[in-house]
């Protein structure tokens, strides 16, 4: 396709300067319009193509403008991996950012990771034991195989996180949120799960065995197969819950339960 010449001070070149749709890219000229694909820097003009109009860029802006882009994503980059190496170094990392962080099979017992963003993070296979993670962000993280022992997750979010076939014995999880979690096969037994919202939250095959679930939210919850015998769910939400034979029931009765 043929691009034609116009004059710098043409009202179509004029209008073209004014366009909010520039765009920068590192090292080339910007761009105004959808349909454009070239620009003569050495001559003084404007080039058409199709129905789109381009002024002669302003090189100098561009490339400020591209170079603050870049500099504040390699500045994000940098502090969260500051932010990892400092976690790694000192056990403690409290409201620090490591989103999408791959923590996976890290040694973290007892780590203070209060208020800390871990979502998207991978900590497949870690070693939690005792950690704090109170209020901490772990949306959608990657927690399987995970060893959770008595750990402190109360006001977390863990909502779409994965945690299956972790170890969760004796964890503090009052108030989090695993709406939509998977935790297939994991080990929750005598966890204190007050209040907490599980809706929609996949718990086949897990041990719940002496569990508190005291005010919980279980709406649409996935407990087949799951061992809830002497859990407690007194004041539970319990709607659209889905048990079958294979579930053990809280009176340590094969299920379905609650129908």
């Amino acid at each position: 396709m043929n691009c034609t010449a116009l004059p710098l001070n043409s009202p179509t070149a004029r209008g073209c300067a004014r366009s909010s749709t520039w765009r920068c890219r590192e090292r080339k000229p910007c761009r105004c319009a959808t349909s454009f694909r070239s620009i003569d820097r050495e001559e003084n003009q404007v080039l058409t193509l199709g129905s789109g109009k381009m002024e002669k860029p302003m090189w100098r802006y561009c490339s400020v403008l591209c170079g603050a882009f870049l500099a504040f994503n390699c500045s994000v980059a940098g502090a969260q991996n500051s932010d990892q190496e400092h976690l790694l170094e000192t056990n403690v990392c409290a409201g620090c950012d490591l989103s999408g962080a791959d923590l996976s099979g890290a040694g973290l017992i007892g780590a203070d990771l209060h208020g800390a963003i871990l979502a998207g993070a991978n900590l497949q296979g870690a070693n939690l034991i005792g950690a704090n993670l109170e209020g901490a962000d772990l949306t959608e993280a990657n927690l399987s195989g995970a060893i959770m022992g008595g750990v402190n997750l109360r006001d977390a979010t863990l909502e779409g996180a994965a945690l299956d076939s972790a170890i969760l014995t004796m964890a503090t999880l009052t108030r989090v949120n695993l709406e939509s979690a998977s935790l297939d096969a994991t080990r929750l037994d005598g966890v204190n799960l007050e209040g907490a919202r599980l809706a929609g939250a996949n718990f086949a095959n897990a041990d719940l065995y002496n569990a508190r679930l005291f005010f919980a939210d279980l709406s649409g919850a996935m407990l087949t197969a799951a061992d809830l015998s002497a859990a407690n769910f007194d004041e539970a939400e319990l709607e659209e819950v889905v048990t079958d034979a294979e579930t053990t029931c809280p009176d340590f009765k094969p299920g379905p339960c609650w129908q």
